[in-house]
């Protein structure tokens, strides 16, 4: 069974519409993301140089940290999010 048959045949509730796609969201986010780390920093980005920052934990960020969570955060918001929180980044996001 794939995630959006499972995602309508459990969660048919009204309340749960958004949670379904905030689910899905972040499988379609995770898509991208391994594809992106599949490439091994091949093409536009050196996928595993540093950022030159530290995220909230104190680790080091790479490229794909940041791309990640770039990815997630503007799935999140189109999904229907209404904040976004993460180590990655200083504050959280909070979407109109």
């Amino acid at each position: 069974m794939f995630l959006p048959d499972y995602l309508s045949a459990y969660h048919h509730k009204e309340e749960a519409t958004l949670l379904n796609r905030l689910i899905q969201a972040l499988a379609d986010s995770a898509i991208h993301i391994a594809d992106l780390a599949s490439q091994n920093g091949l093409g536009a980005y050196a996928l595993g140089a540093l950022a030159g920052a530290e995220n909230q934990d104190g680790d080091s960020q790479k490229q794909l940290d940041i791309i990640a969570d770039e990815y997630i955060a503007d799935a999140l918001q189109s999904a229907g999010a209404s904040h976004y929180f993460s180590e990655e980044r200083d504050e959280a996001l909070f979407f109109d």
